[in-house]
């Protein structure tokens, strides 16, 4: 007895699989470095740049950016690097060592002693989902003949 499978009847191929709502993305999110011009002082870096998430309005250096509800983004005031005063007066003796990613010059009378880092995002943002597992579900009829 041989056993053959005749197609008599075929379900819809169903794909199914949960989708969890994830975060908002910047296109694009750029670093951008705001030196300070601060001309002959000697002391006083730190009041150069103001890096504070409780600055009211937007005072902070960089300001705050706002996502696409219109909420200030976290750590978006950025953050400053300045050159303390055991800086200034070690570089300024010809000490070639680097004091900050900005490259600030910490010299006693130097114009650039502080730097704000501030990140800066593009107009477009995309929503970023979660796909879970995935199953299938498909179904055929199959009708026994004998020969």
């Amino acid at each position: 007895m041989s056993v053959v499978y005749e197609k008599a009847c075929e379900k819809k191929l169903i794909v199914t699989m949960s989708v969890r709502s994830g975060q908002m993305v910047n296109n694009k999110p750029e670093e951008k470095v705001k030196m300070s011009d601060n001309g002959v002082l000697a002391t006083g870096s730190r009041n150069l740049c103001d890096d504070m998430w409780g600055a009211s309005k937007d005072e902070s250096t960089c300001g705050f950016d706002r996502d696409a509800e219109g909420d200030k983004i976290w750590d978006s005031q950025g953050f400053c690097c300045w050159c303390s005063e055991q800086d200034k007066w070690r570089g300024s003796f010809d000490d070639t060592t680097a004091f900050s990613r900005a490259g600030l010059a910490c010299k006693v009378f130097a114009k650039a002693q502080a730097a704000a880092h501030c990140m800066k995002y593009d107009d477009l943002w995309y929503t970023v989902n979660e796909l879970g597992r995935w199953e299938m579900e498909f179904g055929i009829h199959v009708k026994p003949m004998t020969k």
